[in-house]
């Protein structure tokens, strides 16, 4: 059995995955939450004692971590310093004072999905029709306005005091940190905001900018 709680990791939809551990060619170490301890020559160490193996193949998922990632947006300011104390978007995907900048695949600010393809699709057509207006319409660039950010963040906010807070015990994991960062109210209603968003809110929150602008 795991030693993490439901939602802690990603679930898994085999109903194998587990018990291929009991397999006769699997030996499965427990480094309880510690890792391995180094590598060697031949293998791998864990609690003093070397593993021979042929191969090592390493699946270590992955961090929300800006910094390592660094982007530039306008006036030379980081990602990383924009987000020192929080995440702070327009659903997830657009960051004031980045322009032409989609973040899609991360709960964070977003919605955490069962299905994740169903939140990339719809991410996707969210990107997908602000580069078409910008293509048509003969746009360099298209960026988000401050207060944007700033009342979706409220709108989250106001949303998660709807919903009793699940303390799911989790250790240092790919998703520990980002469950409580998305909107609480599902993927399905969080698509449903976009859409409407790119329907009737989004002249208010964006500005489009073309090459005239950029010589003015």
């Amino acid at each position: 059995m795991p030693y993490y709680n439901l939602g802690c990791n990603r679930p898994q939809f085999s109903d194998t995955y587990l018990q291929a551990y009991n397999g006769p060619n699997v030996t499965l170490l427990d480094t309880e939450g510690r890792g391995i301890e180094r590598l060697t020559a031949k293998g791998i160490v864990v609690d003093g004692v070397e593993h021979e193996v042929d191969c090592v193949i390493f699946g270590t998922g992955f961090v929300l971590d800006a910094a390592r990632f660094p982007i530039t947006g306008r006036g030379g300011e980081l990602l990383s310093d924009k987000w020192a104390d929080g995440v702070r978007t327009l659903h997830g995907i657009l960051a004031a004072g980045f322009p032409n900048l989609f973040l899609v695949g991360s709960p964070a600010q977003a919605a955490f999905p069962n299905n994740y393809a169903y939140l990339l699709y719809g991410q996707g057509s969210y990107v997908s029709t602000l580069v078409k207006r910008c293509l048509d319409e003969g746009f360099t660039s298209v960026e988000v306005r401050p207060e944007a950010e700033e009342r979706w963040a409220q709108q989250i906010k106001e949303r998660a005091a709807e919903i009793p807070a699940v303390d799911f015990g989790c250790a240092p994991t790919p998703y520990g940190g980002l469950i409580s960062s998305g909107y609480p109210g599902g993927p399905v209603e969080y698509l449903r905001i976009c859409r409407e968003w790119l329907e009737d809110g989004s002249e208010r929150d964006l500005v489009f900018r073309s090459p005239a602008d950029a010589s003015a």
